[in-house]
């Protein structure tokens, strides 16, 4: 099930316990430092989340600041792409490096093209069923 390309989807924050919590309980896929838990239903409303461990940076400045930064590459790969292939997603920054504005969205995009990829091949498994 994909969504029509004529129409871009509603980039929204995520903020519902449940749907935070029950994202978890999916596989993450991981790429260059960074965890994507999504589900895999295309909707023409996307709420993302995205979190900084408190593990690997102990000032709230610099988890912020990355947060700030993983949500203005969301909001640049949104642009460009203007479908994402799941309804509500969690990304974690699972790294002790501060990253660059460039790695981060280029490691986000990479991400959100392995979501893409999981779930073509779901869609190809239930025609085949």
């Amino acid at each position: 099930m994909s969504i029509p390309e004529a129409k871009a989807q509603v980039l929204l924050r995520l903020k519902e316990r449940n749907r935070v919590q029950s994202l978890f309980r999916s596989k993450p896929i991981s790429r260059s430092g960074l965890l994507l838990f999504c589900d895999q239903r295309p909707t023409f409303h996307c709420a993302v989340s995205v979190g900084v461990p408190k593990r690997w940076f102990r000032k709230a400045v610099d988890r912020n600041r990355i947060k700030r930064m993983m949500r203005e590459a969301l909001r640049e790969i949104h642009l460009k792409r203007g479908v994402f292939p799941f309804s509500s997603a969690m990304i974690l920054y699972s790294s002790s490096n501060h990253p660059l504005m460039t790695d981060l969205t280029l490691g986000i995009d990479r991400l959100i093209a392995l979501a893409e990829e999981a779930a073509e091949r779901k869609d190809r498994k239930k025609d085949i069923e």
